[in-house]
């Protein structure tokens, strides 16, 4: 999926959740806008055909915006995600020690509200 953790599933899961779904089953990022803005805009012969755009790889050294990162149920957006942050970076009192190693960091920013900066331990470890 589009979400910033680039989460994958079998094609057939995938369609089966985002048919009731818009959001990534696991990180529970809002997905539509981040496939729609991975699609380039029709051309008028396309569109008169109905053949839809499909979604376009990025370029060799192409960065990311913050925004294709995508958004939170509630309106934030993810500004950042290190799946391997650091070991500098000092983790939360509520990460256990054995598990430093494998603790993800999400920063999320809500308009008007501030920044949260979430650290997260993925459920299969």
């Amino acid at each position: 999926l589009p979400c910033a953790a680039k989460h994958t599933f079998h094609e057939e899961c995938a369609r089966s959740w985002l048919s009731r779904n818009v959001t990534c089953p696991l990180c529970r990022v809002d997905v539509r806008t981040l496939v729609r803005a991975a699609r380039p805009p029709e051309r008028p012969a396309e569109a008169e055909a109905g053949a839809g755009a499909r979604s376009r790889s990025p370029s060799p050294g192409e960065q990311p915006s913050p925004r294709s990162f995508g958004y939170t149920r509630d309106g934030g957006m993810i500004m950042r995600y290190e799946p391997r942050p650091s070991p500098d970076l000092p983790r939360p009192a509520y990460i256990h020690p054995d598990l430093h190693s494998v603790a993800e960091l999400v920063e999320i920013e809500y308009p008007e509200r501030g920044t949260a900066r979430v650290w997260r331990v993925p459920r299969n470890t």
